[in-house]
């Protein structure tokens, strides 16, 4: 029986929040990075950490509902990583 490859990406989770629309957008290069290798077949984890606010909260719970696992994700006091986004018209 032939196994899946398995990868672990070390990396940042960055939640993206857009101000004007009030919306949260889950990213950052571990979440990126993991996402597209499932896709691809490889079973991926992230290790990386979140803050133990509503932001880090919502990361764990986006990052269960795409299939992947929490393990490798430690959670902090203080905020998650997060970026403020302004759009123009």
């Amino acid at each position: 029986m032939k196994t899946k490859p398995r990868i672990a990406f070390v990396a940042d989770l960055t939640a993206d929040v857009y101000v004007d629309s009030h919306t949260v957008k889950y990213g950052g290069a571990a979440l990126n990075m993991a996402m597209w290798a499932k896709r691809v077949g490889v079973n991926s984890e992230i290790v990386s950490a979140v803050g133990n606010d509503a932001e880090g909260k919502g990361f764990l719970s986006y990052i269960r509902k795409q299939g992947l696992v929490t393990i490798g994700i430690q959670k902090k006091r203080g905020p998650t990583s997060s970026i403020e986004i302004f759009l123009k018209n």
